[in-house]
C-alpha cells in the first residue's frame, strides 16, 4: 500500500479512500482530490459527484500496476523455481538467459521468459 502523499495528490496523482460499502465491508475506491480545509483535512470527490472531507489516514495513493518479464529456471534437485534476469521486454530478458546454479552448484533448467504483473 502506498501511503497518502498530499503533494502527489495536488499534482493530480490518483488517490483512493477506504470506507464502508453498501454490504458493510471496508473497500478502497477511486476518488478525486479537491483540496484541503483550514484544519488540514482533505476534501475529496467521489465518481458520483458527492464530496466528503477525510483525514489522511483514510486515504492512500492508488496502486500502480507494473509489468515486466523475468527468466524462470527450475531446480531439478529440489523442484523449486528460480527467477533470473528482469527486463521490460521478452526479447531483452531472453537475451540475458544464462547458466544459473542452485545453492549446491547444480545447474538449473531454463524454462523461458514470462510476463509478471504486480501492484506497487
Amino acid at each position: 500500500m502506498k501511503p497518502f502523499d498530499l503533494e502527489a495528490a495536488k499534482r493530480g496523482e490518483p488517490i483512493q479512500v477506504n470506507f464502508y460499502d453498501e454490504k458493510g465491508r471496508y473497500t478502497w475506491t477511486d476518488v478525486h482530490f479537491v483540496g484541503t480545509t483550514q484544519e488540514s483535512q482533505i476534501m475529496i470527490q467521489f465518481e458520483n459527484g458527492c464530496c466528503s472531507i477525510k483525514d489522511a489516514d483514510q486515504l492512500r495513493m492508488r496502486p500502480c500496476k507494473r509489468r515486466f518479464f523475468v527468466n524462470l529456471y527450475r531446480d531439478a534437485e529440489s523442484c523449486t523455481y528460480i527467477a533470473g534476469a528482469v527486463g521490460d521486454s521478452k526479447s531483452e530478458v531472453e537475451g540475458r538467459a544464462g547458466n544459473v546454479w542452485n545453492g549446491r552448484g547444480i545447474p538449473a533448467q531454463y524454462i523461458g521468459a514470462f510476463q509478471v504483473e504486480i501492484e506497487e
